[in-house]
């Protein structure tokens, strides 16, 4: 056996087992957490290789853990980071077709800048492809904001030779995460898993182009189980590689974004208007959020354990509150009474 307390000897099974993260998973899972290593798998040789590619595993519990990701149903056991450490700060998510649309690219450029000049020390989290994700990613480097770039292959291998000038300015500017061996290459069922971690990490979601079935709809869907506030970009009505977000606009399932101060409401707080605060008259549950909320600013952790919900649950309840105007986010992601 093996003490696997630590992310570097997780990674060490990890790496013994070969497995793709969703059954690196599972079968840490049904083994209780205390499975036998591979005997024959050289552990020096893969700490070696990790320090060699400046990779470091951290896992649920430490420091460095995003604790947004253990709101989805499957959460990772292990990620690989190249980069710096992701720190708490108001992240917004940008996903959208790998097409080189202009428009598309131009949007993309203009909501990093946005969300920089209303979050100073915001992040930007996207997939590390071509198109939208180049366009935003290309766009943090180029105005400070430090990108996460969350990979479907290992960090050892980039993917795409033509973004390899953004993947090593990435490691001294930003993050490049990976849920998948090092020297993987990407497969088709990695890329679902790869967006549900983009969903977690975003406390906001843009998807500024998504034809039907496409991979930015995957995270469009996954924002949403998880309560978080999607936005979709309105496109020419006649480009099939916009039909997916013009349906999920259509069925009220994500926000059309029409003005890029819609992004931001922190920069001016909304106040109630027709729907006068009122906590007497809300739900139970809402009452209770906008009780605690009068006395102090709360994360939505913080929130869910006052409400014995999950943070999924909790973020449920509070969207209508936000909607409404009773309450706004802070620029460091806390909620708080609107005045």
């Amino acid at each position: 056996m093996i003490d696997h307390s630590t992310p570097n000897n997780l990674a060490t099974l990890h790496l013994s087992t070969g497995m793709r993260p969703n059954n690196f998973r599972s079968y840490y899972r049904r083994t209780a957490q205390t499975p036998e290593l591979n005997l024959n798998f050289d552990l020096s040789e893969a700490s070696k290789k990790l320090e060699e590619l400046s990779i470091v595993p951290t896992s649920p519990g430490f420091s460095e853990w995003p604790r947004s990701l253990n709101q989805l149903n499957d959460p990772p056991v292990l990620l690989y980071r190249q980069g710096l450490p992701i720190t708490s700060s108001p992240v917004l998510g940008i996903v959208g077709s790998r097409s080189e649309c202009g428009y598309a690219k131009r949007i993309a450029r203009k909501l990093v800048k946005k969300w920089q000049d209303a979050n100073p020390k915001g992040r930007i989290v996207s997939g590390g492809g071509l198109g939208v994700d180049a366009a935003a990613w290309q766009a943090a480097l180029d105005f400070g904001v430090a990108p996460i770039m969350v990979l479907a292959h290992g960090l050892g291998r980039p993917h795409l030779s033509t973004l390899r000038g953004l993947y090593e300015r990435t490691k001294s500017q930003g993050t490049l995460l990976s849920e998948a061996l090092p020297l993987s290459t990407p497969l088709p069922a990695m890329f679902p898993d790869r967006n549900r971690l983009i969903a977690a990490l975003a406390d906001t979601l843009v998807v500024v182009r998504g034809a039907k079935r496409s991979g930015s709809l995957h995270t469009l869907n996954s924002a949403v189980k998880l309560g978080k506030p999607v936005f979709g970009v309105v496109g020419p009505i006649d480009d099939p590689g916009w039909f997916g977000i013009h349906d999920a606009i259509k069925i009220k399932k994500v926000r059309p974004l029409f003005d890029l101060d819609d992004l931001c409401p922190n920069d001016k707080p909304r106040t109630p208007s027709s729907d006068a605060l009122n906590p007497t008259e809300a739900p139970p549950q809402e009452a209770q959020i906008l009780e605690a909320l009068n006395k102090k600013q709360l994360a939505i952790e913080e929130l869910a354990s006052i409400l014995g919900l999950t943070a999924a649950s909790t973020m449920r309840l509070v969207l209508p509150l936000e909607i409404r105007g009773w309450i706004h986010r802070t620029s460091d992601g806390r909620f708080q009474i609107s005045q």
